[in-house]
């Protein structure tokens, strides 16, 4: 995530005082711990938290117990979530052409393909995840006012 961002921001592992917390647990010990609630036949879950100016300032997600006999599918759910907590958090079905995003660390339906599901971003995941953090998206600006930033460059 690191090299894709240009350090803005910056993902390590801490002992204490960090702002993203990564549960590999039950789902009821993981709603015990946050008083969150995981939607029914999920595996992953994530939710972030924002200050007054919209700016994401800590996050929480969770890794089902379900994924842990498929490594790569674990991978998967693990890169896909914690990649969601810094604000990208929607997920595709197919790309803008029409194609599946079976490649994409995006993709929704990544349980049918459980240990064939992506683990490394494409090379669009990579341009999307880029751009959210340059200096072109503004923050609070809905999809319009993007498009149009965007269409000036």
């Amino acid at each position: 995530m690191n090299s894709i961002m240009d350090g803005n921001p910056s993902v390590s592992f801490v002992s204490q005082g960090a702002n993203m917390l990564v549960y590999y647990t039950s789902q009821a010990y993981f709603e015990a711990q946050t008083g969150l609630t995981v939607p029914p036949n999920t595996v992953g879950f994530f939710t972030y938290y924002v200050d007054d100016t919209l700016h994401i300032t800590s996050a929480v997600c969770w890794i089902g117990p379900d994924t842990f006999s498929q490594p790569n599918f674990r991978n998967h759910i693990i890169i896909e979530e914690m990649t969601q907590c810094l604000g990208l958090g929607k997920d595709i079905f197919t790309y803008p052409d029409g194609t599946p995003a079976h490649s994409s660390v995006f993709y929704e339906l990544a349980h049918q393909l459980g240990n064939d599901a992506a683990t490394n971003y494409s090379p669009l995941d990579r341009a999307i995840i880029n751009l959210l953090y340059s200096n072109n998206v503004v923050i609070g600006e809905n999809e319009q006012q993007t498009r149009a930033r965007l269409e000036a460059l």
